[in-house]
């Protein structure tokens, strides 16, 4: 199989089994089923990769199409227990307007590299912040938090009650 995944550092993918346990409670002791990982675990490349200078030994840089860092040589088999495992994953549900999410799977390169270049508008948000600037001067990325007084009137101490029945502020002397 070969997968597309838009995690920035990738994921390491392992099988879960479904594992009965008495656990104590306030009720008193009842049976859970935990999930347990174990296994052969795959790596799955992110599109993350240093901008600049890469240090010695660094390993090459995966392939990345639209924004999707491709890695081949998953077992089918493997893939398509753990896809069922992860299926309601936040990363692995598609969004609204989209096919795929961060990470989906295809027996052949040529049908992830086309589907991953179809949604490469797709936003994980997770991506770098955005340096882009508007005609203002203001950055343009909505991930970026505002000033906390953005659109706030000056706060100005309330006044208070004196002893002769006046009003005066806090900041100004008695």
């Amino acid at each position: 199989m070969c997968i597309a995944c838009k995690i920035p550092n990738g994921l390491q993918l392992q099988l879960q089994t479904p594992m009965p346990r008495i656990v104590s409670g306030k009720d008193g002791d009842e049976k859970v089923t935990f999930n347990v990982k174990g296994g052969k675990v795959y790596y799955v490349h992110g599109p993350a990769y240093p901008n600049g200078g890469v240090p010695k030994g660094y390993p090459k840089p995966p392939m990345i199409e639209g924004g999707y860092a491709i890695t081949r040589g998953i077992p089918a088999e493997f893939w398509e227990k753990w896809a069922e495992q992860n299926k309601l994953a936040e990363y692995f549900v598609p969004p609204d307007g989209c096919e795929h999410g961060a990470i989906f799977a295809y027996p052949d390169l040529d049908d992830v590299v086309s589907a991953a270049r179809e949604q490469e508008k797709y936003l994980t948000g997770m991506e770098p912040l955005s340096t882009d600037v508007d005609k203002n001067g203001s950055l343009t990325d909505k991930r970026i938090p505002r000033p906390l007084n953005a659109g706030m009137q000056k706060i100005a101490p309330e006044p208070y009650p004196t002893a002769e029945g006046g009003a005066t502020s806090i900041t100004q002397p008695a």
